[in-house]
């Protein structure tokens, strides 16, 4: 069963819960300052509530967040949503990551545990449940192998191996796929302000685009193939400095930019108006089956 944790001061965690809804009831005294924050939240029944206020009027109340699938449980960090009334001795000794969220495996499921509490179950099924040390909300999740992947070590986000594209999770290959036709994987890299990092991308062409910029929004970034305004024209999406998704446009146009030393740069394309064709992915990802999994844990 999934279910869902409400953190302290607010912070929504949407996962398996049976309902929404904005129900405005007694008047609380809310801790934060300017209208549209929220503040303590607290258990009506099965519902989750957080005090939040009233934009134009002066006024503090509570407001239905959820209804919990089985249990909404009451701390002094706040109220949240959990599989049991009961702490759950399984969750003790989890060390915790971002948002006190501690995660473990349980056979092939990936458990989630708040204050002690069981909170969430998702079941890899005939994936692999891998843990990893929790420096983010996300430390155990389904992967395709048990152990390391080499075409995963480092920080790399997604690879290629044997011609195909795969996703990386923290060493592991949470999945793979086959470029679509026309398109072939390739290693791009991205500079980062931690150095060069190495990429895979399903491109367009076989080679680098000599005008894809690879330190551009993290080698994100776009041009025309054209000098200004230009009619009927293609805008090409780079990702690692290889071109993975175009659109011929009506309109498209570049932009420049100036660094601190007074040089020039291409500061990408725009399309304006609707684009007439498209081909490829601007992520540079292939086309994925409806991907499922543990909640806080990044989609391939």
């Amino acid at each position: 069963m999934r279910n869902t944790v409400l953190l302290a001061l607010a912070s929504v965690v949407p996962a398996g819960i049976s309902s929404w809804g904005c129900t405005f009831d007694t008047q609380c005294q809310r801790a934060a300052t300017f209208p549209g924050q929220n503040g303590p939240t607290r258990c009506n029944g099965n519902v989750v509530e957080v005090c939040t206020h009233s934009e134009g009027a002066a006024l503090d109340y509570w407001k239905n967040a959820m209804t919990c699938a089985v249990t909404c449980i009451e701390i002094d960090k706040g109220a949240f949503c959990a599989l049991s009334n009961r702490p759950d001795p399984a969750c003790n000794g989890v060390a915790a990551g971002a948002g006190n969220l501690s995660m473990f495996c349980e056979g092939s499921r990936v458990v989630s545990c708040y204050a002690g509490y069981r909170t969430d179950e998702y079941d890899c099924a005939t994936r692999h449940c891998v843990s990893v040390s929790p420096t983010s909300g996300c430390s155990s999740n389904c992967a395709l192998a048990s152990e390391p992947d080499p075409a995963c070590a480092g920080d790399v986000a997604a690879s290629c191996v044997d011609g195909k594209w795969i996703s990386c999770w923290h060493g592991f290959r949470r999945a793979e796929a086959e470029c679509p036709s026309g398109e072939t994987c390739q290693i791009g890299v991205l500079k980062t302000s931690s150095g060069l990092l190495s990429v895979g991308v399903c491109a367009l062409e076989a080679t680098v685009d000599p005008r894809c910029r690879v330190d551009y929004y993290d080698g994100k970034d776009t041009h025309c193939d054209c000098d200004g305004l230009c009619h009927g024209h293609v805008m090409t999406q780079c990702y690692g400095g290889y071109p993975v998704y175009r659109e011929t446009c009506q309109y498209c146009w570049n932009t420049n930019y100036t660094d601190d030393a007074g040089v020039v740069h291409d500061g990408g394309g725009s399309c304006g108006n609707s684009a007439e064709s498209k081909v490829g992915n601007p992520a540079g990802k292939p086309p994925l089956p409806i991907f499922d999994g543990p909640w806080g844990c990044p989609v391939p």
